[in-house]
């Protein structure tokens, strides 16, 4: 080969080189628009789900949105997996309701439609307290009660519940 010939290789690799360069570079500005015009796509303005799970690192079920017997609620759950809250919006009403390490109920608040709203309060030996509009039944003369926003009924831990203290 002469040195003629050698030098002509030499620039038609050069200007494939610089060539190659180009494409290179042309396709790195190309993916970075694309990964630019990706990233920055808008959050949708509405998803719609039938439910929604949110879980923890460990990939454990900590919160529950969706329909539960007819009625949109969500549920919290705690480390162990058990329910430690739930709030739900049924047909009668509204409620929300605490539950203890067991999953049983401790403390609920209810708005009905019409408007009453009561507390109840459980403890593990079974007392019971309610606070604010309710119907409570009365074994004496076997009639059912209406109890005022202002009333506080407290119930025994003995098998039939009786009141063992109301005011109003």
């Amino acid at each position: 080969m002469t040195e003629t010939e050698l030098v002509e290789r030499l620039e038609r690799l050069e200007r494939a080189h610089r060539r190659l360069k180009g494409f290179a570079l042309a396709a790195l500005v190309l993916a970075t628009a694309l990964a630019t015009i990706y990233a920055t796509e808008p959050v949708p303005p509405t998803i719609t789900a039938h439910q929604f799970y949110v879980v923890d690192n460990s990939g454990k079920l900590r919160v529950r949105m969706g329909m539960w017997a007819g009625a949109p609620s969500v549920m919290l759950f705690d480390v162990q997996g058990n329910v430690g809250a739930t709030v739900e919006a049924a047909p009668e009403g509204a409620s929300v309701e605490l539950m203890d390490a067991q999953g049983i109920a401790r403390a609920s608040l209810q708005v009905t439609r019409s408007g009453d709203s009561h507390i109840e309060l459980w403890d593990a030996q079974g007392f019971k307290m309610d606070l604010g509009s309710n119907v409570t039944f009365e074994p004496r003369t076997r009639q059912m009660q209406h109890t005022s926003a202002a009333s506080i009924v407290m119930f025994g831990n003995d098998k039939e519940k009786r009141v063992i203290w109301k005011a109003p």
